[in-house]
């Protein structure tokens, strides 16, 4: 009778532990497909996102979220006030909240040229509970769910050299120049003239040939800066312009012209 027990705990685990194996799988799928991390609910595999945010998040952004951490040992830097609801890297419009998977990314990708850095350590469930308590110490209940803006997997058809020349008018066309400069170099005649941000330091255009973007550098991360704008900043979306093309001005693809103009305007500085 004992060893019929045993047996059919042996059977009932790895049945449990083959349908784990497949739910890994398709979640691991999902990311590739979607670049983001799979959200799920609850506990991470290294504790609540509450406990996760006291080890790795308070030193900087402090108990309470507001970006007044105590950082002993180490520069003051300016961290991230989550309680003011304003995010800069997202999939949704201004004015919202990012989703977990937005939150989830910045945390594994870390922010080039700043002082966030990455959390390799973390496991996609651990991004996920982490992604979660931020939104509640962001006023998720009073700012309602978040509803991202579409973003396609950089499938353009065109290479990406003669998309490039085809953007380079667009840039001209949507003012870009204006702040980032004709060249890139983020010197355009509005640079000096774009006051404080949000969070009331001095604005200064990215310069786009230095190949360093906060957002990420990627085809598909500066798609989604040109779509949803930089909340808290000068820099506007454009997601209202490339989704409703007159086929004249403005045609089908072309925000992924302006991508890649951008992208090549990187290794000119001089």
């Amino acid at each position: 009778m004992e060893f019929n027990r045993v047996a059919i705990a042996l059977v009932v685990a790895g049945i449990l532990s083959g349908c784990s194996e497949k739910g890994t799988q398709k979640d691991d799928a999902k990311v590739q497909e979607t670049g983001q991390a799979v959200i799920e609910p609850g506990i991470g595999l290294s504790g609540s996102g509450e406990e996760l945010y006291e080890k790795n998040c308070v030193k900087c952004h402090g108990t309470l979220g507001d970006g007044k951490g105590v950082q002993e040992g180490v520069p003051r830097v300016t961290a991230r006030d989550f309680t003011s609801g304003v995010y800069k890297y997202k999939t949704t419009p201004k004015g919202s909240l990012p989703t977990e998977g937005d939150l989830a990314r910045t945390i594994a990708q870390g922010i080039p040229g700043s002082s966030m850095p990455k959390f390799p350590h973390l496991s996609e469930a651990d991004m996920a509970v982490v992604a979660e308590h931020l939104l509640k110490l962001s006023g998720e209940k009073s700012m309602g769910k978040p509803i991202p803006i579409p973003m396609p997997m950089a499938r353009f058809f065109m290479k990406p050299e003669k998309a490039a020349a085809q953007g380079s008018s667009l840039y001209q066309m949507l003012k870009c120049v204006d702040c980032h400069g004709a060249s890139g170099k983020g010197d355009g005649p509005l640079a000096d003239k774009l006051g404080k941000d949000a969070w009331g330091n001095d604005q200064k255009p990215t310069d786009l040939t230095s190949g360093v973007f906060k957002g990420g550098a990627s085809k598909h991360d500066v798609y989604r800066s040109l779509m949803t704008g930089i909340d808290g900043t000068a820099m506007p979306g454009f997601n209202h312009v490339f989704t409703s093309p007159d086929g004249k001005k403005i045609r089908r693809h072309d925000a992924w012209r302006l991508t890649e103009y951008i992208l090549s305007l990187h290794g000119t500085k001089k």
